[in-house]
Parts: C-alpha cells; structure tokens; sequence
C-alpha cells in the first residue's frame, strides 16, 4: 500500500513539526533565564556554527525528542559564539555539549574530566573548490573520495585560499588535517582567511578573491548549495572520505547520581536515533547526521593527536592571522 504509507509519514512529519512549533518558545532559554527562573533536568548547548533562527528550530526539534525519550525536562542554552559555548560548558551552566573536533579538542584540553559520550557517523565529507580559471592546465578532473595520485594539495602553495570560521572543525580544522598529511602548512600560502559564514566561499572563489577554498558537505552533491548563478564559474577539485567531525561531551566533575543517570538517558536517546525509522529521519536530517556511535579507540583520540603534532609545530592554534605570517 504505498499512497497509504506516504500518507502516514507525512502525517508523522507534520505531527512532529506542530509538536515542536509548540514547545520551541519554552526550551530555547537564555543562560540567565536557565539561572533565575526555571529547573532542568538537563540543559545543553551546541557551538554556533550558523544563524540562531535556523539553530533554534534545529534544536527545538532535538529536544522535543529527547524530551519524549527520555521523560526529562531539557533546555537549549544559546551561545553568542563559540567561546561563549565553551564558557558555558567549563562554568558548568550546562551539561552537555555538541561540539566539532576544533571545539572539542580545547574542551577535554581545559577540561580533563569532561567525557565524550556519543560520535557523529562518519558522514561528513570536505571540499576543496578552485575558480575555473586558476586550476592547472593538466588538472582537469576532480579527484574522488580515496584517490591518493595526483593529488591537488601541491598547487595550494603560493596562493590564496579560503577557509570557514577560525573555530571550525570542519571547515578549517580539518582541512589543515588534511594540507598536514600532504606536507603542506598554512604558511606555505600565499594568503589565507578565515570566511565565519562558509556559505560565502564559492562566491568569492567564483570572483577570484581566493584561488581555493576548503568547504565541507554531508550531502552526496558537495556543490548542492552553490547559488546556480556561479556554479559555473567554480568546480570540485577535490573530495575526502566521510568522516567524523561532531561530537557530544558531557559534564563529569561534581555531578550527583541523579545528574549523571540524566546524562545516560541523553546518550541512550542519542545513540538510539535511527534513520530508518521515521521521527528519528526527521530528527537526524534537521540536525544535519546520519546518526551516532560510541567514542572509539581512535575518536576523539586520534583525532587530539593529530591536532598535538598540527600545534607542536608552530607552538599554538593555526591561525590566518598577520602575526602568523598570514594577511587577516
């Protein structure tokens, strides 16, 4: 009976988005609210990472289902910024965290007992995009997911390339992850800049104001959100495997039993999300995952030290900054 099965997820998704459009005004509380008005059971936030209208509709949606999950009262504690969202977490203002692997690394650095409790799947792709115009002649074709020869990362010396915000995980964390492993370090650029609104950088590759620009995508068309005036004049260059970028880490100094079995009700919640089930789609797609496994041997940790060697070498965070040898 398929016209009766679309008919009952479309009932479900419009159940959900009223369910949600109803409580969002009540979970989404400012830190002095949270302090001077109301009891949670958990309160979490998450880095801010795109414009608050869209993140509170994001999260009015997360917490309607954990909410139902878990039969906890939960609130979402907005962040101005990102070291705002840190704040928040090392002043114990809340208990959980989502957070990328830039964030992340700084939290359990500032934090040793704070602990990873559920991973993002791997899913996350980046994206090195170049202007028509400025790719070298024999590099044509772009390279694929796991195509090791040839690779493009040697023609980012002496130019100008464009990253996201300078607290991002995925779009700029990562990325030099990725220059490290090819032997490549910002200072080999000719400039680089920090873009905070990712979103920009295909119009500013398209206009030749950067010669690259690393973006990132969890959509199986890496170029799905280029405005279709530009999408001519730029191009994927190249494309990393899924991986892993968010994490949640939770609070684990001076918590009681009673905080900690909420926290674990969280978790479960979390990892149980499930695409193949219909709210749970609904709440893995608005959130932007496909789902969350527990912490591995190799993540977070890996990952930590990977960012070590990335900091030994220039003695702190990378930075576009001037005095890093970069132009602002």
């Amino acid at each position: 009976m398929p016209g009766l099965k679309a008919k009952s997820i479309l009932a479900a998704g419009i159940m959900l988005l009223c369910l949600v459009s109803c409580k969002s005004s009540s979970s989404l509380t400012s830190s002095a609210e949270l302090k001077e008005t109301q009891e949670f059971d958990i309160r979490l936030t998450e880095e801010p990472y795109e414009k608050q209208k869209y993140k509170n509709k994001k999260m009015a949606t997360l917490i309607q289902y954990l909410e139902d999950m878990t039969k906890l009262k939960i609130a979402y504690v907005p962040a101005i910024n990102y070291a705002h969202s840190y704040a928040l977490f090392r002043n114990g203002d809340v208990d959980l965290i989502n957070v990328g692997i830039y964030g992340g690394y700084q939290i359990l650095k500032n934090n040793p007992e704070a602990v990873p409790i559920a991973i993002q799947k791997p899913s996350m792709r980046n994206i090195l995009i170049t202007n028509q115009q400025t790719t070298a002649p024999k590099q044509k074709q772009a390279l694929n997911p796991g195509e090791a020869k040839n690779t493009p990362f040697p023609l980012l010396h002496g130019k100008r390339v464009g990253f996201g915000s300078r607290f991002s995980g995925s779009s700029f964390m990562h990325p030099l992850l990725e220059m490290q492993k090819n032997s490549l370090v910002i200072t080999d650029l000719a400039h680089c800049n920090n873009e905070p609104i990712v979103s920009n950088l295909p119009s500013l590759v398209a206009t030749g104001f950067f010669d690259f620009a690393f973006l990132h995508s969890y959509h199986p068309d890496p170029l799905r959100n280029v405005p279709s005036s530009i999408k001519s004049k730029v191009k994927k260059l190249w494309e990393s495997e899924p991986k892993r970028n968010a994490y949640i880490i939770a609070q684990a100094r001076d918590i009681d039993e009673t905080k900690r079995a909420n926290i674990e009700l969280v978790k479960q919640a979390i990892l149980s999300l499930n695409s193949k089930r219909v709210r749970d789609k609904i709440v893995l797609d608005v959130w932007g995952y496909t789902g969350f496994d527990l912490p591995t041997d190799s993540f977070p940790a890996d990952i930590n030290l990977e960012i070590d060697k990335l900091i030994q070498k220039s003695g702190r965070l990378p930075t576009c900054n001037k005095d890093y040898g970069q132009t602002s």
